[in-house]
C-alpha cells in the first residue's frame, strides 16, 4: 500500500496526512496595569498570547527589528528612558517554534505613542502674577496656558476670599475681587500625574484698604435737608462740612470739587478741628464731589447733592408760611366747609 501525504490548509486548519491539527496563532495585548500610551521617561509591558503551540517560542519585534535583550519571553517590557521605545514604534511578537503541533506565526502590531509633558505657561502679563489692588477692586485676570494636563492634575491653593479659578480649553483663568483687605497672600499651583516633572508656580495678591471718603453738614437745622438751603429770598449758600473719613490715619490727600465751576479743594490735610466752607452765590442744583486718596494710592470718591433755593411764598395764615420748604413740596390747606 502505497503512503499518500500531502497537506492541505483549509482556513486555520492544518490537515498532515490523516490527522488534523490547529495551526499556530499569536496576538499581543498591553500587560494589566500597562498602557500603550506613555511618558517619554515612562515604561510599559505586553504580552502575548498563544493558540495551537503547547511550547511556543517568542520574539519580539521593534519596528521589524528583533528586540535583543529581553525580547524571547511571553512579555515584554519596555522602558522609555532607556531608549527600548520611542513614540510612533509599532511593536510584534512572533512565533518561532516550528516543532510539530506548532507554526510560525506573528501578531498584529501594536502602536506606542508618548504623552506630551506636562507645562504651564503664563500667557497674561508678568505683571499679573504680583498684583496689589485697591479693596472692593478687581484684579486683572491671570491666565496660563495648559500643556498635557487636566483639572484632575492640577491643585490651586492660597486664594484669598473673593478670588476664584476656572479651568477651560486648556486655558487656567484667576480671576475676581477680594472681599477684603489682604496682605501678600501668596497662591500656589501645583501638578501630580502628568509626564514631565511636577510644576510648582506661585504669585502673590494684595489688596489695599480703601479709604472712606465721608463728609458731613452737622449745620443743617430741621427739617431743613443737609446740603440744602431754603430761604424766603435768594440768597448766597454757604456750606459748612466737617472730615466725617474714618480712615484719617491713611489718608494723604484731600479734594473737593464744589460742583459750581469754582476752584477745587485739594490738601494734604484736612482740619478736623474746625470745618470747611464754601458759599455757593447762585441758586441751583449742585454735585459735590469728594476725593480721598490713601497712602496707599488707593482712591474713594463720593458725591453729594447740593442745593441752594428759596421757598415760596404762600398767602395762607393756616397751616402758615411754607419756611424751610424747598420747592417743590406739599402744601395741605385744612378745608373749613361744614358739612351736615
Amino acid at each position: 500500500m502505497k503512503l499518500f501525504r500531502y497537506i492541505l490548509l483549509v482556513g486555520v486548519m492544518l490537515v498532515l496526512g490523516n490527522k488534523i491539527l490547529a495551526q499556530t496563532t499569536i496576538s499581543i495585548a498591553v500587560q494589566t496595569g500597562s498602557n500603550d500610551t506613555i511618558c517619554n521617561n515612562g515604561n510599559t509591558q505586553l504580552v502575548a498570547s498563544i493558540t495551537g503551540c503547547s511550547s511556543p517560542s517568542y520574539q519580539w519585534y521593534r519596528n521589524g527589528v528583533a528586540i535583543t535583550s529581553g525580547g524571547t519571553g511571553v512579555t515584554v517590557s519596555l522602558n522609555a528612558a532607556a531608549g527600548d521605545v520611542a513614540s510612533g514604534d509599532i511593536i510584534t511578537c512572533r512565533q518561532t517554534n516550528t516543532t510539530s503541533p506548532c507554526t510560525l506565526d506573528t501578531s498584529n502590531g501594536i502602536k506606542i505613542i508618548f504623552k506630551t509633558n506636562q507645562n504651564i505657561q503664563l500667557t497674561s502679563a508678568a505683571s499679573t502674577t504680583n498684583q496689589s489692588v485697591c479693596q472692593f477692586s478687581a484684579i486683572q485676570n491671570i491666565t496660563y496656558q495648559l500643556t498635557g494636563l487636566n483639572a484632575s492634575n492640577i491643585s490651586i491653593n492660597g486664594l484669598p476670599t473673593g478670588i476664584t479659578y476656572t479651568i477651560s480649553n486648556n486655558i487656567l483663568t484667576i480671576k475676581g475681587t477680594p472681599s477684603g483687605v489682604v496682605n501678600n497672600a501668596t497662591y500656589q499651583i501645583q501638578t501630580s500625574g502628568g509626564c514631565g516633572n511636577s510644576i510648582n508656580l506661585t504669585g502673590t495678591l494684595t489688596s489695599g484698604l480703601s479709604p472712606d471718603a465721608h463728609l458731613e453738614d452737622n449745620y443743617a437745622t430741621f427739617p431743613t435737608p443737609k446740603f440744602t438751603q431754603c430761604s424766603g429770598t435768594a440768597s448766597p449758600y454757604t456750606l459748612m462740612v466737617d472730615n466725617a473719613s474714618s480712615t484719617i490715619p491713611t489718608n494723604a490727600n484731600y479734594e473737593i470739587n464744589w460742583g459750581d465751576g469754582s476752584a477745587n479743594y485739594n490738601s494734604s490735610s484736612f482740619p478736623t478741628s474746625s470745618s470747611l466752607s464754601h458759599t455757593y452765590n447762585t441758586q441751583g442744583y449742585f454735585q459735590l464731589v469728594y476725593k480721598v486718596i490713601g497712602t496707599n494710592g488707593c482712591i474713594s470718591t463720593k458725591t453729594y447733592s447740593v442745593y441752594n433755593g428759596n421757598n415760596p411764598s404762600v398767602p395762607f395764615t393756616n397751616p402758615g408760611a411754607s419756611v424751610n420748604k424747598c420747592v417743590p413740596f406739599l402744601f395741605e390747606v385744612p378745608s373749613t366747609t361744614n358739612t351736615n
